[in-house]
């Protein structure tokens, strides 16, 4: 039986420990699938799954989150990529988080500059504009490449469209979010 986020989130906030087991039934597979989409490592998933309970049980309160689902896919992505970052510190890596940055990379130049604009709000600010600008398909295939590391054949499966198309999409989204990025206001 599901249960409503603001029930389990009242449970939070009165410190009951059934929060944490409501949360891990009914948002635990879509973290599991989240994090190991970028960690690709059934171990390294998991420890982030469960880190991922500890810290929504430290963060509400004094957060209320409107939707626990996305809260905690936020949370498990957050430890994935840290722990991904320190797995590979000095290493090239060949998975699909590291071929989703390459994809942006190619727009921003050489210099990392992904790293350091994810440490900026500014960052975030902007992405939300660009993105509340795009229709809603080309949102959500944005979206699902480069938060959930979707690859261009699953998104193309879960659309109905060939995967050239996405590919087609995802080099003209990026090129939108490039002049977007680069007018600094949004104005374009």
């Amino acid at each position: 039986m599901k249960v409503r986020d603001s029930e389990i989130t009242a449970l939070f906030w009165k410190r009951d420990e059934r929060a944490i087991e409501l949360v891990r039934e009914q948002y635990g597979g879509y973290c599991h699938e989240v994090a190991g989409r970028i960690l690709e490592n059934r171990e390294d998933t998991e420890e982030c799954v469960n880190d991922t309970w500890l810290r929504l049980w430290d963060s509400i309160p004094p957060n209320r989150p409107s939707s626990l689902k996305f809260y905690a896919a936020r949370i498990v992505r957050n430890l994935a990529l840290n722990r991904l970052e320190k797995r590979l510190a000095g290493k090239r890596g060949g998975g699909r988080t590291e071929c989703v940055y390459e994809e942006l990379q190619e727009f921003f130049g050489a210099s990392d500059p992904v790293s350091e604009m994810i440490e900026r709000q500014a960052f975030a600010d902007r992405l939300d504009g660009f993105l509340s600008k795009l229709p809603p398909q080309d949102r959500n295939i944005f979206v699902r490449r480069f938060w959930f590391f979707e690859t261009p054949a699953e998104i193309a499966k879960m659309y109905g469209i060939k995967e050239k198309s996405v590919y087609n999409r995802l080099f003209a989204l990026r090129r939108k979010f490039r002049t977007y990025w680069e007018a600094g206001d949004g104005s374009r």
